[in-house]
């Protein structure tokens, strides 16, 4: 949380979901969360930033089967 906030980013919305009634993709959908930033160059840095691949390594890519990103604005 400390490296997304250091990029002006915040979690915005977080939601666990039982039954997607309709979905673009055939990989299940079980949780839906939004971040926002202040531009995408803040975006950007935060993604490739080398402390959050790590945390990202550590935590998100083994508990995480599938990605599905909805939009990007």
């Amino acid at each position: 949380m400390s490296i997304l906030k250091s990029y002006g980013g915040n979690f915005e919305y977080d939601f666990i979901i039982s039954k997607a009634l309709k979905s673009k993709t055939d990989d299940p959908i079980n949780r839906v969360f939004l971040i926002s930033f202040l531009d995408k160059d803040s975006m950007n840095l935060f993604f490739a930033d080398k402390e959050y691949l790590k945390v990202k390594q550590k935590y998100f890519e083994k508990s995480v089967k599938h990605v599905t990103k909805i939009a990007i604005y």
